[in-house]
């Protein structure tokens, strides 16, 4: 896996479960007893680290030029003259592990896509990207955790586990190997963003992210939906012999149905990918093993539907449209739209209310208003920290840059990059997001943007409805009209095949859950109120079908548990 752990002791961890075979795993000793272990296929080291120099990237360093996007030849980087440079020259998403004969630092993802956390014990430290290497038995800061569980992501750069410190969004950590003293320090990943807005940053916009999406020679795999993000991607891609298409799901699904439709159009060539498990205790170990990276918050199903991943066919780079929405102007409209009916009522208050996520409540009443504490501070924290000069929609956009993409998206990146998966998201690449608040937001507003240069790249792509929750929604719908249109389809659809395929799945498998989950659940002497969780588990198999999504919560987070040891 794509991983690394530092220690001041001579402390490497056990490698026999931990690292798939084929994946290289190397140990560097530096000075004062201080040992450095990498591993994994996404890990890239200069190629000539031997001595008292060297540098590792840990994750995915991209190339991008006039010849396309590719990652660094046979995994080999060049030494710079310091480790920030590495953030300058290569887009994608890394942890910089740099050191020369007096300091070892080491630099997080700016955009938080990959982080890693410190432990210190006396005198001594640890670091690593898994929080499972440094504590063997895991505490949940309910503190920090409550921003995590109770909103729709977590809005803090904080360690949900005790005694594991976080290093998060080009924060670094600086070890003098003489000394074996640390410091800590931020990395700015763009000084100070660019509020003038100019449609001609738009043709910018289109031209840089047409780099992104043309491979040099290797194979292109773009994840193509029935929505709009990656029809985007699709537009300004080179149709190439060496671009490859593939959608996840049934052939029936609204989503398949689209790319397939398109794919077939454009003479593509173009899979639809659906992993078949051979029992439900395979996919509850696929979840378990997931949940290590994804740490709560994701619940059943989608993990078990990112399974697909490992069945792209072609081997070189994977795009997607993740984080698509920033450029839409999609999160959190609706904060938006209440400030201008409310124009008295605080930002904060407005977050809370827009922000509050019900997956479910399981937690005794002190650990839930230790939650609500946390999360509420966290949203006031968060909002302290942004200039009164700039706009409320740019905030917003802020707030989702800063918060969303670490705290949601970064997990599955992570998960991603430990299957040896070269995949990356075209959105959220550094040079891309220097233009976001440059491009006029009633470009972003609703799509536009995206429909504008769909319509002037590929006109016959806006032919083709777009595919929202396996309802399909006419492509020059705004973001208004369509939401109003899915509601009204929502009630006139009676069959509702994803609850018609959980519930299935849940009572098929009631014996399972009952031994493997919910005993051990109520067996756990720990942060939970057993008599919430009985309520629940009952209720839905005694009929209550209205429980399916707090049921469903309620295994991931009990399966997460298990497999974190808390």
């Amino acid at each position: 896996m794509s991983y690394f752990y530092c220690s001041s002791f001579n402390l490497t961890p056990e490698t026999s479960n931990n690292f798939k075979s084929g994946f290289s795993n190397e140990i560097t000793h530096l000075l004062n007893g201080i040992s450095l272990n990498t591993s994994g296929s996404n890990v890239y080291r200069w190629a000539n680290n031997s001595g008292n120099r060297g540098a590792i990237l840990v994750g995915l360093p991209l190339i991008v030029d006039n010849s396309g996007v590719n990652t660094p030849y046979a995994n080999k980087i060049e030494m710079l003259d310091n480790p920030e440079e590495y953030f300058k020259k290569y887009q994608g998403h890394f942890i910089v592990i740099y050191w020369d004969e007096q300091f070892l630092t080491i630099i997080s993802d700016p955009l938080g896509l990959r982080d890693f956390y410190l432990k210190v014990t006396g005198e001594n430290f640890e670091l690593s990207t898994s929080p499972q290497k440094l504590e063997k038995s895991l505490e949940l800061d309910f503190e920090q955790f409550g921003g995590r569980w109770l909103l729709i992501n977590q809005v803090s750069y904080g360690s949900i586990f005790k005694r594991l410190e976080r290093i998060c969004c080009g924060a670094g950590i600086k070890i003098d190997l003489r000394k074996n003293e640390i410091s800590k320090f931020k990395v700015s990943l763009f000084n100070d963003f660019d509020f003038s807005e100019n449609n001609a940053n738009v043709e910018q916009f289109k031209e840089k992210l047409q780099g992104l999406l043309n491979a040099c020679s290797a194979p292109f795999n773009l994840s193509l939906s029935g929505g709009l993000d990656s029809r985007l991607l699709l537009s300004l891609s080179n149709k190439s012999s060496n671009l490859y298409l593939h959608s996840f799901g049934k052939n029936s699904e609204k989503d398949v149905i689209i790319a397939s439709q398109i794919a077939e159009k454009l003479q593509i060539y173009h899979e639809v990918l659906n992993h078949s498990f051979s029992s439900v205790e395979e996919e509850v170990n696929f979840f378990k093993e997931s949940s290590k990276f994804h740490l709560f918050t994701q619940p059943f199903f989608p993990v078990l539907r990112l399974a697909n991943y490992n069945l792209v066919s072609h081997n070189g780079l994977i795009a997607d449209g993740g984080f698509g929405e920033l450029w839409r102007r999609e999160f959190l409209n609706r904060v938006y739209y209440k400030s201008m009916l409310s124009p008295g009522k605080k930002i904060a208050n407005l977050l809370n209310e827009s922000m509050v996520f019900n997956r479910v409540d399981i937690f005794d009443s002190g650990v839930v208003h230790e939650m609500q504490k946390g999360a509420s501070n966290q949203i006031e924290e968060v909002l302290t920290n942004f200039s009164g000069k700039i706009s409320l929609s740019d905030k917003l956009d802020l707030l989702s840059l800063m918060c969303r993409l670490p705290n949601l998206y970064a997990a599955e990146q992570t998960r991603l990059d430990s299957t040896g998966k070269t995949a990356f998201m075209p959105y959220v690449q550094r040079d891309l997001l220097k233009l976001l608040f440059t491009v006029p937001k009633n470009r972003r507003k609703n799509g536009k943007l995206f429909k504008q240069i769909i319509n002037s790249e590929n006109r016959f792509l806006a032919e083709f409805p777009l595919a929202k929750n396996d309802i399909l929604v006419p492509f020059n719908y705004g973001s208004l009209r369509s939401r109003i249109y899915r509601k009204i389809k929502n009630r006139t659809q009676r069959n509702n095949r994803e609850i018609e395929f959980k519930l299935d799945y849940f009572l098929r498998n009631e014996d399972y859950l009952r031994s493997e989950v919910f005993q051990r659940a109520t067996g756990f002497s720990g942060f939970y109120n057993k008599e919430k969780i009985s309520k629940i588990f009952s209720g839905f198999y005694a009929g209550n079908y209205q429980l399916i999504n707090e049921f469903e919560w309620f295994i991931s987070f009990e399966l997460t548990r298990q497999k974190l040891g808390i």
